[in-house]
């Protein structure tokens, strides 16, 4: 299965949020523009999270992206599970810097590693395959560049783990998606 969505005028029906969708998350003008709302919380309770179901046991996630954060704001791609994991640019006084986060269901959000940044747009890449028909490993880049070790996944409680983007914070910041790319390897 290979999933494209330009993301540039509406979702496909692939696409879920954790909670009920409202205007001020986001809107389409030549691309997926997410604000920066509803502070930052663990990303299992961010409202303003869109998600897709792991479409293969084995495939490859990226998404443009185009920053334009205000301090302490975050944006990224995430596999969501029970446990979970994300890459998150934050901007911190004043340069961007690229995270990994993981988390579990119910519990704080921790940093893993932490690099700065040159620029505000990137490509964001979910490297995925399976070890057996149960395990799916999974690690991020940036630009196609693998930039955390490979994790395996793990369902998010009753439905199977998810791949998402995000944007978050408490300010007028945005992040633009566009072409969110699937390609399947099996």
């Amino acid at each position: 299965m290979n999933l494209s969505d330009k993301l540039n005028d509406k979702f496909s029906l692939h696409w879920q949020t954790p909670a009920n969708r409202f205007d001020g998350w986001y809107k389409f003008d030549n691309g997926l523009i997410l604000n920066c709302v509803n502070g930052i919380k663990p990303l299992n309770l961010q409202e303003n999270h869109f998600l897709l179901k792991v479409p293969a046991l084995s495939f490859d996630v990226s998404v443009d992206v185009s920053l334009d954060l205000n301090e302490g704001d975050e944006a990224g791609i995430s596999m969501m599970g029970q446990s979970y994991r994300y890459l998150c640019i934050t901007k911190r006084n004043g340069k961007y810097y690229a995270g990994i986060k993981e988390g579990e269901f119910k519990c704080e959000d921790y940093l893993i590693s932490e690099e700065e940044i040159n620029s505000n747009n990137l490509i964001l890449n979910i490297f995925a395959y399976n070890s057996n028909i149960y395990d799916l490993n999974y690690a991020f880049g940036i630009n196609g560049k693998i930039i955390s070790d490979y994790k395996k996944s793990t369902a998010v409680r009753w439905i199977g783990a998810k791949i998402g983007v995000f944007a978050r914070g408490n300010s007028s910041g945005k992040a633009i998606f566009k072409d969110f790319i699937v390609p399947s390897k099996n």
